[in-house]
């Protein structure tokens, strides 16, 4: 779902001068004059720090820099009890996700939404790897003007596929 109607501009966003920074920096390379010119998007982006520090406050920010809807993908609400459902959902989320773009698409705790993957034979046959390999294929192979925006307070037991993927990381 699209984040609020709530324009968060980075000033009512305390301590996050680099990542403000950078964010204007490449506000105008998912924009069609920026890619004319040669700039590429940045696929992904990754926030990680203690809760409460303004990490979904300065993605929500960004949004606002570049000029792009914030959509919030909440890794819960795709899974299904049905044998295959939960991949179909995602299948399902990321052309949503196209169709939507260009945008922002904005996982919040990812470490927790994400995690799981070790232990998906065991515990859910296989759904949890199964959804995190789409997700982390997708972002690799899309075409489609879209940054992956993740947001987390720990990269314990957030996947190494989508750590590497990130264009960017900020602590």
């Amino acid at each position: 779902f699209l984040v609020g109607g709530e324009q968060i501009a980075f000033d009512v966003v305390g301590g996050q001068g680099r990542f403000e920074d950078w964010s204007y920096k490449t506000r105008y390379a998912g924009q069609a004059a920026g890619q004319k010119f040669g700039l590429k998007p940045p696929k992904g982006i990754l926030a990680v720090g203690v809760w409460g520090c303004g990490k979904s406050l300065s993605i929500k920010a960004m949004g606002h820099a570049w000029a792009l809807p914030v959509v919030q993908l909440e890794m819960g609400r795709l899974r299904s009890s049905g044998v295959g459902e939960s991949e179909a959902n995602v299948y399902r989320a990321i052309r949503i996700i196209e169709a939507a773009s260009p945008c922002i698409v904005w996982i919040d705790e990812a470490e927790k939404s994400l995690s799981g993957g070790q232990s998906s034979a065991q515990s859910d046959a296989g759904t949890t790897s199964r959804t995190i390999g789409i997700l982390s294929t997708w972002l690799q192979e899309t075409t489609a003007p879209v940054c992956l925006a993740m947001t987390a307070n720990s990269l314990k037991t957030l996947p190494v596929e989508f750590v590497n993927r990130m264009d960017e990381r900020f602590f």
